[in-house]
């Protein structure tokens, strides 16, 4: 049956899926060969049973006692040990979705409760914007090129932490190179570079990787990538998400790892505006049924504008979300391999 999408001020692009299983024989699902040019509502994903249990376990971490609070199962699940370095890429074909942002703020709150070392990345070709969504270091930093530079003479995490500006709450930021010159482009074989660089030192490694899907840092990004995140945010942030799941798709047939990537994805969901004709909540339903994990982040006044992110300045509602984001990343089947 056709939902209601009466009150959808835009209409995203389908997303290319596999049939799925039926859930029961008495309520057979549409073929999700095509999603139409409408989202559609389900009541399950049609996954399996463990992957089932993996949603199920979303909001209260797996392993967690039932009579802990919901606060406390969070936090956790987002302390649970890792068995090896891993990356965490937030991806998107189109901006101003609050991609950048989500990628500091998960960084901000993954910092919070674990106790490895854990690093920002901003893998921009040019001059991206991660740096400055965050307090300007005391002194003389890094940033990426630099690192890629010093690679091979960079031995310990004291080496490499003197590229990077230490946040208050223990997040380390590497910085994009402002520099307009050519050399400074950033490339696929440099995030490589960087990559083997940062995985040695860090127990986590979120990347911020610019808007489009055209720059060769994009294979890049995904090839290392443990966990996408993709950020979605209103109308036009619903199209660009679906179009950045699309392409995963069609480049799968080069690269099979991107539907596996896809398939243990995790959706942010924006509300960056405090009056929007958007219905979130049937974005939400819509992302439910194409990847592992679904999020809503509400919207904060302190996150407008390109404000210095605080955490301490968020509404409560914001930064339990985020503890729900966490925990989402955190409880990938990608982050326990």
């Amino acid at each position: 049956m056709e939902p209601d999408t009466s009150d959808w001020q835009d209409t995203p692009r389908p997303v290319q899926r596999p049939p799925r299983p039926v859930d029961s024989p008495g309520k057979p699902r549409p073929t999700r060969g095509q999603v139409g040019t409408r989202p559609e509502v389900h009541t399950s994903s049609g996954k399996s049973d463990k992957s089932r249990k993996g949603w199920r376990s979303l909001f209260r971490g797996r392993g967690i006692s039932a009579g802990r609070s919901e606060t406390d199962s969070l936090k956790a699940s987002v302390s649970r040990p890792l068995p090896r370095a891993k990356t965490v890429a937030f991806i998107n074909e189109g901006g101003g979705t609050g991609k950048t942002t989500s990628a500091l703020l998960l960084g901000l709150t993954l910092a919070l409760y674990r106790p490895g070392p854990i690093v920002a990345v901003d893998a921009s070709p040019g001059c991206g914007d991660l740096a400055n969504r965050a307090p300007a270091p005391d002194g003389p930093v890094g940033t990426v090129r630099t690192v890629v530079s010093s690679a091979e003479r960079i031995s310990s995490y004291e080496q490499v932490r003197a590229h990077t500006n230490v946040l208050s709450g223990g997040l380390e930021l590497l910085a994009a190179d402002a520099s307009m010159s050519n050399d400074a482009v950033f490339t696929g074989a440099a995030y490589t570079r960087l990559m083997g660089v940062l995985r040695q030192h860090y127990d986590l490694v979120i990347t911020d990787c610019a808007a489009g899907m055209v720059s060769d840092v994009v294979p890049a990004v995904l090839d290392d990538a443990d966990l996408v995140v993709i950020v979605s945010e209103g109308g036009d942030g619903v199209r660009s998400s679906t179009w950045t799941a699309n392409w995963m798709l069609e480049h799968a047939q080069r690269n099979p790892r991107y539907k596996q990537l896809l398939d243990d994805a995790v959706v942010v969901v924006n509300s960056r505006h405090d009056r929007t004709n958007a219905n979130t909540g049937k974005i939400v339903d819509f992302y439910r049924g194409i990847v592992r994990a679904v999020v809503q982040l509400p919207f904060d006044q302190h996150l407008e504008g390109g404000n210095i992110i605080e955490m301490s300045k968020l509404a409560d509602a914001t930064r339990h979300q985020l503890m729900k984001l966490a925990d989402a990343v955190m409880s990938s089947a990608a982050m326990e391999r």
